[in-house]
């Protein structure tokens, strides 16, 4: 199996079991000819850089309004809103407040949410590291997120299906199963599956070309498919891909033109979405309240601007510091910083008109 950084896809997601109705609520169409986004830079936070503060190079960020979360393959190091080092989860080890290594997690208000990697529980912890509680699930996640009343998990490795809904004592709610099987598809997770905005939770599966949305009932289940003409990529198409061993997936769906590594990420206005197709990085944004798209394109990751992850208000970009120092459009914002090439991240706030 190859590394989960180098592919961030997994299973298309169909409802069965205490089945909602899987027909779609809204299709949107995907707009390459729509203009360039107009991106305002709200505030630049530099992460702060120490021998506590340090992390992998494979990382994802989430945000509060009070906190910075950075987790990597071991830990989860927590900032307060400005990039100050606070503190981290660090708990490797075999026991049972511990985890080999970390798949993804959900920060609440006061509590961090931890998937541990082929467990089947969920680990609680505080901010400052100290281990709560766990939640046994019965079946290995992938990701989740936490909700006031529910738990939702991604679980590729459940044969019932890759969407399981919980109460918060881990008692199954529902669950759903993906048309694609285990056997022809790679059971790795999309870097954050779950997202939420405006109080609606949202599920983006791997190798699909649909979101859903998510609440404590199936009901609450519903599909909004996005239509890329014929770069969509649907189950038909993984389907003929054949044994992974012997294709590389990677390779094959940028050979068809097919999109790639779609990311999604809603803030409180706009939705934004990054994927890969042909060569270039593309960085999609969606009013879904006037049906307004912008779109950017870029050859490489460099030049583009990738989305790390949404606000309620915005996005958020992680630029290596190397590339804050040198970049022209940051210039404006460098004037006031001790920051030097080898140090952490920059998190770069902005909006999109």
């Amino acid at each position: 199996m190859r590394p989960f950084f180098l592919s961030l896809w997994g299973l298309l997601l169909v409802a069965c079991g205490s089945k909602p109705q899987q027909t779609a609520s809204e299709q949107i169409t995907i707009d390459f000819d729509a203009p360039e986004p107009t991106r305002k830079i709200e505030k630049v936070v530099p992460l702060e850089t120490n021998s506590e503060s340090l992390y992998g190079r494979f990382f994802r960020v989430r945000t509060t309004d009070t906190r910075i979360f950075v987790q990597d393959m071991q830990q989860i190091l927590v900032f307060d809103a400005n990039g100050k080092y606070l503190s981290k989860v660090d708990r490797v080890g075999h026991g049972p407040q511990e985890y080999i290594s970390l798949s993804h997690f959900w920060p609440t208000k006061d509590e961090l949410y931890v998937v541990a990697g082929r467990s089947e529980k969920i680990l609680v912890y505080s901010f400052s590291g100290q281990y709560l509680r766990s939640i046994d699930v019965g079946f290995q996640e992938d990701a989740i997120a936490v909700m006031e009343d529910y738990i939702a998990s991604q679980s590729t490795y459940n044969e019932a299906g890759t969407l399981v809904v919980t109460d918060r004592d881990g008692k199954i709610r529902y669950e759903t199963i993906a048309p694609i099987l285990p056997i022809t598809t790679f059971t790795i997770s999309s870097l954050f599956p779950f997202t939420e905005a405006n109080g609606q939770l949202y599920y983006f599966p791997d190798f699909a070309s649909d979101i859903y949305t998510v609440g404590p009932d199936s009901s609450d289940v519903k599909r909004i498919h996005l239509d890329f003409g014929p770069h969509t990529v649907t189950a038909e198409y993984i389907s003929t891909l054949g044994d992974w061993d012997d294709v590389d997936p990677d390779e094959q769906m940028a050979a068809d033109h097919k999109v790639c590594f779609p990311s999604f990420f809603p803030s409180n206005r706009w939705w934004g979405m990054t994927f890969s197709l042909s060569g270039k990085e593309y960085t999609w944004y969606y009013d879904p309240a006037t049906g307004a798209q912008r779109i950017a394109s870029a050859e490489g990751t460099i030049a583009v601007k990738p989305i790390a992850c949404a606000t309620e208000q915005g996005f958020v970009a992680s630029v290596d510091a190397a590339r804050f120092l040198e970049e022209p459009e940051y210039a404006p914002y460098r004037e006031d910083l001790d920051l030097d090439e080898n140090d952490n991240a920059v998190l770069i706030f902005y909006t999109v008109e």
